[in-house]
């Protein structure tokens, strides 16, 4: 069953040459902050402001951030470290732009990135936002995959069970759109996940569509945001996301609006069923290349709770996929 979602906004015409503004937090990002600054600084469409903020690093960034002189730039900071969620919704408070849309500190954008994504807007009048295709690179820049993606957001906006999957630091939207949905919401604060809740608002209040472009390159490397955050309660994020697009979906309710009680009542959950936990993270590790650290968590799904139905139902469904990765390991690709 879906739902239905109110007639989307209409939205006043741009300007000829809309100014669009790119947010940019970092935090210990100086091994990449010229290289993203440098590909913002080259794009063909030359009508935007950078935001910069330094969200209390402890390396170089504040010093690469002070070197930057023109003028489409400005620079803000924090004076502790209060994470990407905080970070992104000071720099929301900054913009002047008619656009907003993204580069994180660690990946760069094709030249022609933000001249293609304004072109869109100027040719569909009603376009609320959109989001791009990307590339996976490494730490130097080689790219690793292309990745290929057709999300659809009016089923996103009414069928809770549908999860697109998509880079949201390709998003760009009008400024309208965000003063309508407004910033990210305190519940993910280090969680993670804010991002994908966020677009599912923009879905529910306007059209968006999706570029088949990958004008967005994407760094993999260890220090990355999502790789340093330890918070247990990130592994069933996508399990609350889905809560709360059933709660907007089918209610009309507001599953936020007592947000502490609801973290309480899913870290309690968590606590209850370990063997849930450890069946998350082996699949993260799986998913992630890490077949070993993976075994080393399933092991832990039955020693968490050995006498459960579902933790023998979970190892057994992280033992047929560790088998299947080990086979495609040991014949290799079908030819």
């Amino acid at each position: 069953m879906t739902g239905d979602r109110p007639e989307p906004l209409r939205f006043p015409a741009l300007p000829e040459r809309p100014l669009v503004s790119v947010l940019m937090p970092a935090y210990n990002a100086a091994a990449f902050l010229e290289e993203a600054i440098a590909s913002v600084m080259a794009q063909t469409y030359a009508n935007w402001e950078l935001l910069l903020l330094d969200d209390g690093s402890t390396d170089g960034t504040a010093t690469i951030m002070e070197r930057s002189t023109d003028p489409r730039i400005r620079s803000f900071s924090n004076v502790s470290n209060e994470g990407y969620l905080r970070s992104c919704n000071t720099l929301f408070g900054q913009v002047k732009g008619h656009l907003v849309t993204f580069l994180d500190a660690d990946d760069t954008c094709i030249p022609t990135r933000l001249e293609r994504c304004v072109n869109a807007f100027r040719q569909d009048t009603d376009l609320g936002f959109l989001t791009t295709d990307f590339c996976r690179t490494d730490v130097s820049g080689r790219i690793l995959s292309a990745e290929k993606h057709s999300p659809d957001y009016h089923r996103y906006s009414t069928d809770p069970e549908y999860y697109p999957t998509v880079c949201c630091a390709t998003i760009m939207l009008r400024k309208e759109l965000l003063g309508r949905v407004g910033v990210y919401h305190p519940f993910f604060e280090r969680l993670g996940g804010e991002d994908y809740h966020w677009l599912f608002l923009l879905s529910m209040k306007a059209r968006g569509v999706h570029l088949n472009d990958q004008m967005y390159r994407y760094r993999s490397h260890p220090a990355q945001t999502h790789l340093r955050n330890s918070h247990p309660l990130k592994y069933f994020i996508e399990d609350i996301d889905k809560e709360l697009r059933r709660q907007h979906i089918h209610l009309g309710k507001d599953g936020l609006e007592h947000w502490k009680e609801l973290r309480e009542r899913w870290t309690q959950h968590m606590t209850s069923h370990p063997h849930e936990l450890a069946y998350r993270k082996a699949t993260h590790e799986l998913n992630h290349g890490r077949p070993f650290s993976a075994l080393l968590e399933t092991f832990r799904i039955i020693s968490s709770a050995p006498l459960t139905l579902g933790s023998y139902r979970n190892t057994s469904k992280m033992a047929i996929h560790l088998l299947g990765r080990s086979r495609l390991l040991l014949l290799g690709p079908r030819t």
